[in-house]
């Protein structure tokens, strides 16, 4: 059999690189037979194609297959809340109607109220003014410490006594506005005050006067915002006010005899030191105090317009000594004394005899003072020297004469020295200073003369 050589097309499908079949030629070499078979009826041709074509397709789907793809956790989520979104906003709906009452009624507040109730409210400084018998001058600085910005508006807080049986307040002040954040000075303006409850004020002064500190409990119910939220929490502290430790410190600094040549009663005078260890500047007006020692009164001192500042108060006095019954009871005083003396000084209690503020008697703080008592020590020394300077001066010896001349009965006689001595002073002007000082002497000898005389009738008088 000859071997025909016939290039024929063939017509073949070929999945291209895109997807889509493509037509190419190809030679074709065999016999006739070959040819003749190559060109077979369409049926052939069909099921030959279609071979081809499920072949092909086979080809296709395994080169189309792509590989899974992954879903991250924050894709699933998202799924699901997309597909239960409505459920999501119901439940969260339900919620917030639920918890936002509880928040701004309940934990807000609960937390606005434990704030008040830490706050310490130190009392810094201040001023307590009597006015008048039923009103007070009040001027307060402290502080406020709140770890959220706030408003507090004005309001009032009532001043009372935790501990005593009556807890009504005795005076109200007011709070100015103020806007707080951590460490906040609040100071109170000054204000006149009623005096509500006066036995509560006096149990207070009380306080005040023998403590070293002393508790002061404040009430009120403050109007906070905390933007457009308002709150009135109640606020029911104690404090602490460092108080006067019972004028700790308190010292006659200078005693002078003035005979009472101004012609009033008063023949002393001088200044006391009223020491004030507290925080708080206590006006007390004008006040009458009562020398005491032992049993026997030996004066009175008036000191004007005290104001009483923290630290030491350096206040002039003038007053009387009543040396009618100083000298008849000296031995009684020197017996009293026993103790002070043999340390080289003299004890001297002071208790409270008036108060006046404008023309009125101030009961409020008379009810404290009169019944206080504050003792102070003199050295012999320094009373000696401040009485002698005064004897001695020419302005107030005459009326001394008078004094201790009336008080033993023989004034004449006590003047007749006094003025034979004073003759003696008054030689020429030439005289030199040698001579002066020389009967300058003599007085130092009547002083002691006039002491020891005193002694005497005191003694005398215990006798009989």
């Amino acid at each position: 059999m000859a071997t025909v050589e016939t290039a024929q097309a063939v017509s073949m499908e070929r999945p291209s690189s895109q997807g889509s079949p493509r037509l190419f030629m190809l030679p074709f070499h065999g016999t006739a037979e070959d040819a003749q078979a190559s060109r077979a009826p369409p049926a052939a041709a069909a099921a030959s194609t279609h071979s081809n074509d499920d072949s092909t397709s086979s080809i296709d789907h395994v080169m189309d297959k792509k590989p899974t793809e992954t879903i991250t956790k924050r894709q699933k989520a998202k799924r699901h809340c997309a597909k239960f979104r409505w459920w999501y906003l119901a439940g969260l709906l339900i919620f917030l109607v639920i918890f936002l009452p509880i928040l701004f009624k309940v934990i807000i507040p609960a937390i606005v109220q434990k704030i008040v109730n830490n706050q310490s409210l130190p009392v810094e400084s201040g001023v307590i003014r009597a006015v008048s018998p039923n009103e007070l001058f009040v001027a307060l600085k402290t502080s406020l410490d709140t770890p959220l910005p706030a408003t507090i508006n004005p309001f009032e807080l009532s001043l009372y006594n935790k501990d005593s049986d009556d807890s009504s307040p005795f005076v109200q002040i007011q709070l100015p506005k103020a806007k707080v954040h951590h460490n906040t000075t609040i100071t109170v303006e000054e204000q006149t005050v009623k005096v509500l409850n006066e036995n509560q004020l006096v149990w207070w002064f009380s306080n005040i006067f023998d403590q070293v500190e002393t508790e002061l409990s404040l009430s009120g119910k403050p109007k906070v915002s905390l933007g457009a939220l308002k709150y009135e929490p109640n606020m029911d502290l104690t404090v602490e006010v460092p108080a006067l430790n019972r004028l700790h410190g308190f010292t006659v600094e200078k005693l002078e005899f003035t005979g009472g040549q101004d012609g009033s009663s008063n023949n002393i005078k001088g200044k006391l030191n009223l020491p004030n260890a507290g925080v708080l500047t206590l006006g007390l007006g004008n006040l009458t105090l009562n020398i005491i020692s032992g049993d026997i009164d030996l004066g009175v001192v008036n000191v004007y317009n005290v104001e009483l500042k923290p630290g030491n108060n350096t206040s002039d006095f003038d007053g009387e000594i009543y040396l009618d019954q100083l000298i008849p009871n000296l031995g009684a005083l020197l017996d009293s004394q026993k103790d002070a003396l043999t340390v080289g000084a003299i004890d001297l209690t002071v208790t409270g005899n008036s108060t006046i503020v404008n023309g009125q008697h101030i009961k409020y703080v008379e009810s404290v003072l009169n019944k206080k008592t504050i003792s102070t020590r003199i050295p012999i020394l320094t009373l000696a020297g401040d009485i002698l300077s005064g004897v001695l001066s020419s302005d107030s010896q005459s009326s001394l004469v008078n004094v201790i001349g009336n008080v033993f009965g023989n004034s004449s006689l006590l003047e007749s020295t006094w003025s034979h001595w004073n003759k003696g002073q008054t030689g020429d002007s030439s005289e030199s200073q040698s001579t002066k000082t020389k009967r300058d002497a003599p007085r130092f000898s009547l002083v002691k003369n006039l002491v020891r005389m005193s002694v005497r009738a005191s003694l005398k008088a215990s006798i009989k």
